[in-house]
């Protein structure tokens, strides 16, 4: 797992394969190349396509683990 610290306010995610988990809390994603966690305080998803997704809200902390 590696985990990636961000005060930004959005994010946009790339090769987005399906959202596993939605809360204003927690983002859990899966990607091609595993799963991404999106930890903070009034998440939303902004858009969504088949290709990429922008997460906005106060992101505390990005987390990547790879494979599936």
């Amino acid at each position: 797992m590696q985990t990636i610290k961000e005060k930004e306010y959005s994010e946009a995610l790339a090769e987005v394969n399906f959202i596993l988990e939605y809360t204003d809390k927690l983002i859990r994603i899966q990607t091609k190349l595993g799963k991404i966690h999106v930890i903070g305080r009034n998440l939303q998803i902004e858009f969504y396509t088949n290709d990429e997704m922008k997460i906005v809200g106060h992101i505390a902390v990005i987390e990547f683990h790879e494979g599936g």
